[in-house]
């Protein structure tokens, strides 16, 4: 275990010194351990280059291998501790950009009252590159949309809610009430979330079936933060949840267009790994988002 521990860690840092402190043993043992582990597994794991060292093709699906390993191992250190204290350990979830920003952010401050002695991490990013971290196991759960096209035969998805999305500008902006069409939006600058994102998806394809073709002036980012700020400072517009747009709306942050486009957007969810239990903090903290979620 320790090898395949050496392996990830090496990996990550590039340089066998580095990734000799990282699991506590010298220089010379870790040499030793790489050489034992690339003799076993029959292959060579990694080569050097001037940036250090390279995962070899086949060293990339060992490691792959080895850091599911490594993190079911740590979750099972963990799920031993929970039980023999009743509220330790650490979690990590993955979540988009707040698609009930308030719901979610009451389930956090309910689960770290309830359990002062978990520590949990919340990644937030987009659907696609939350899925690959949870496949990858860097994640226990990801609350994220469910893709069009076929998941993973390795993940299992539980629904929340369905979910809407509005256009939104600046509140210093003179759009005024008027509806818009999709020409004319069409002409506006966008912050939207990156090329091949669920939100991303749904609003070309509401500007087709205006048979409009989608904007071509976009600043792309998966910053929440970013999102508004640029709204605030320019003329730019985006499309975001109706969840997210109504509760900036309410502190007077963002102002809600109205408009012709109707968007079809992915439900989301909760997705797990299948056959891959999850510790019993988290999977307390999912059952505390489902709740909040139902009190929406």
């Amino acid at each position: 275990m320790r090898q395949l521990a050496l392996l990830v860690a090496a990996a990550d840092s590039k340089s066998l010194r580095a990734a000799a402190e990282a699991v506590h043993v010298s220089q010379p043992a870790a040499t030793k351990m790489l050489r034992e582990a690339e003799s076993t597994l029959g292959v060579q794991v990694f080569h050097r280059d001037r940036r250090g060292l390279v995962a070899t093709p086949a060293g990339e699906s060992i490691i792959g291998y080895a850091r599911i390993t490594v993190a079911d191992l740590r979750r099972l250190h963990e799920a031993l501790g929970e039980i023999q204290s009743g509220a330790s350990g650490h979690i990590a979830i993955g979540s988009v950009l707040a698609p009930e920003p308030v719901q979610i952010a009451r389930a956090i401050a309910r689960f770290t009252a309830a359990r002062p002695g978990v520590t949990l991490s919340l990644q937030v990013d987009t659907s696609d590159a939350l899925v690959r971290r949870l496949l990858a196991a860097e994640l226990d759960a990801v609350i994220a949309r469910q893709m069009t096209r076929r998941e993973s035969p390795e993940l299992e998805f539980r629904e929340l809610a369905q979910e809407r999305l509005v256009v939104v500008a600046g509140p210093g902006t003179t759009f005024g009430a008027k509806r818009w069409t999709a020409g004319e939006l069409n002409a506006f600058s966008w912050v939207l979330l990156p090329e091949g994102t669920p939100v991303r998806r749904a609003l070309e394809s509401a500007f087709l079936q205006r048979k409009v073709s989608p904007p071509q002036s976009i600043v792309e980012t998966n910053s929440m933060f970013t999102v508004v700020t640029l709204l605030q400072n320019s003329n730019m517009i985006s499309a975001v949840s109706e969840r997210t747009a109504e509760h900036f709306a309410s502190k007077g942050e963002l102002v809600i267009l109205q408009s012709n486009l109707h968007f079809q957007l992915e439900p989301y969810g909760i997705f797990r790994r299948r056959a891959r239990p999850v510790t019993p903090a988290t999977e307390a903290f999912l059952e505390v988002v489902r709740e909040e979620m139902k009190r929406a």
